[in-house]
């Protein structure tokens, strides 16, 4: 079985000048990793994989992460953050790969994009 860690008070992050497509990351406090500390704070590798049925995310490194609770500050700008992360981000029902969002989301607002790109 695949070793879980969680992440308490996390938020969802871009990073700077880093295009959508590339994805995100996670920023919170590990506990259970197998090389970090109980309690510090991370950010972990690219998000590769989210997982609605487990409620878990799987990064580009391989760690496999369950979120604790949401980092206040960001559920204040983000209300409903770990509904919107498991359940309104992504269509499709159980495990799709940020590739695969990215890639659906470009070609549903690809009018959006070509409007955008004449500006």
């Amino acid at each position: 079985m695949e070793n879980i860690v969680r992440l308490e008070n996390w938020s969802l992050t871009h990073g700077l000048y880093q295009a959508p497509e590339q994805g995100c990351h996670l920023i919170g406090n590990v506990y259970g990793h197998p090389t970090r500390p109980d309690g510090r704070r991370v950010r972990t590798s690219t998000v590769v994989r989210i997982d609605r049925i487990t409620e878990t995310i799987e990064t580009r490194s391989g760690s496999i992460y369950e979120l604790g609770e949401v980092d206040p500050d960001y559920e204040r700008m983000f209300p409903d953050a770990r509904k919107r992360v498991f359940h309104t981000i992504l269509e499709p029902v159980g495990k799709i790969s940020w590739d695969e969002a990215s890639e659906e989301v470009l070609s549903e607002h690809a009018e959006l994009w070509e409007k955008l790109a004449e500006i």
